[in-house]
């Protein structure tokens, strides 16, 4: 039904840290161009452009990062998602916008150790270039 093909690779993650003005507590790298972290502030979406990220992928389910991102060009998408019920159409969705960036892309719940979890596995075993 859905034209993803599954593989393993090595499930390696890299400790990310910004500049002082940002402080992600967990800001990891998970794959090629593709990130996730807690909630960035708005200096934090500063350094996130900066750092070179391209995209971000907001998975709460009732905040979006428009003020946050104000005065950065960042492309934002918003899929709200609940970390206690993860739908197979959202997963489906969250690979698709992550497989079709521009650039490199972080995702991001609340506190990125919930909602991520889940969608670092699919980004890691299904959405590789």
């Amino acid at each position: 039904m859905y034209p993803y093909t599954i593989h393993l690779p090595d499930l390696k993650t890299e400790k990310i840290t910004l500049g002082n003005k940002c402080r992600l507590k967990n800001f990891y790298r998970i794959g090629d161009g593709v990130y996730r972290s807690d909630q960035p502030s708005a200096a934090c979406f500063r350094e996130l452009e900066k750092f070179g990220m391209r995209e971000i992928l907001n998975l709460r389910c009732y905040h979006t990062d428009t003020k946050e991102a104000q005065g950065t060009s960042l492309i934002l998408h918003h899929l709200p998602t609940r970390a206690t019920l993860l739908r197979l159409d959202d997963l489906v969705t969250a690979m698709q916008i992550i497989r079709d960036r521009k650039g490199p892309l972080l995702f991001h719940c609340w506190h990125g150790s919930h909602v991520p979890n889940g969608f670092s596995a699919c980004s890691q075993t299904t959405c590789h270039r």
